[in-house]
C-alpha cells in the first residue's frame, strides 16, 4: 500500500494498492465469475430493511474513488453489453459513476460513488434513497467485463453473435 496523500483538512486518505490474484475466479452452474468485489461498500440494503417511523435513517456511508485495472492471457469481448456498460447514476442522496476503457486483453475501470453522508432521511424520502441503491445493484455497478473462452467454437460463436 502506497499512500498518495493525506489531506488532514478534508479528513481523506488517497491510496494506492497494487496486488496480482493468482486464482481469481469463482465458479457457479459451470461457468467462470470473475470475483473482486464486496457490494457492500456500495450497495446500502440497510435502508430497505429500516422500519423505525419515529426515527429517520442515518446515511453514514464513504466516499470511494477507485481505479481498477484488469490484464489478462485471455481476450476480451469488447462488443459484449456489459463489457462496453457504464453508468451514471445521480439521486438527492448519491451519485454513482463508472466509466472504462477496453482494450484486447485487459480493461480499466474508474468508479466514483459519492453518497451523502452524516444526512438523515425520514420516512416518506427514503425510498428514492433505496431505489438508487437498488438501480447501482441491477447495473452490476458498471463493472461487468466478458472474457473470451479458449477453444475454436467459442471464439467462433463471438463472431456470429
Amino acid at each position: 500500500i502506497q499512500i498518495v496523500e493525506d489531506n488532514k483538512d478534508l479528513n481523506e486518505l488517497s491510496i494506492i494498492y497494487k496486488a496480482t490474484i493468482s486464482d481469481p475466479y469463482i465458479v457457479e452452474n459451470k461457468k467462470r465469475y470473475l470475483h473482486f468485489w464486496n457490494w457492500n461498500n456500495f450497495i446500502d440494503d440497510g435502508a430497505e430493511k429500516h422500519f423505525h417511523k419515529d426515527f429517520p435513517y442515518w446515511i453514514d456511508r464513504n466516499v470511494i474513488k477507485t481505479e481498477l485495472h484488469l490484464t489478462t492471457d485471455k481476450s476480451i469481448d469488447q462488443q459484449e453489453r456489459y463489457t462496453r456498460q457504464e453508468c451514471d447514476i445521480k439521486s438527492k442522496y448519491l451519485n454513482h459513476r463508472m466509466t472504462k476503457k477496453i482494450h484486447k486483453n485487459g480493461a480499466s475501470c474508474y468508479l466514483e460513488y459519492r453518497p451523502y453522508h452524516n444526512l438523515t432521511i425520514k420516512e416518506k424520502d427514503l425510498e428514492e434513497y433505496v431505489e438508487a441503491n437498488k438501480e447501482i445493484l441491477k447495473s452490476n455497478w458498471g463493472i461487468g467485463i466478458d472474457i473470451i473462452e479458449d477453444g475454436l467454437f467459442k471464439k467462433l460463436g463471438k463472431l456470429f453473435k
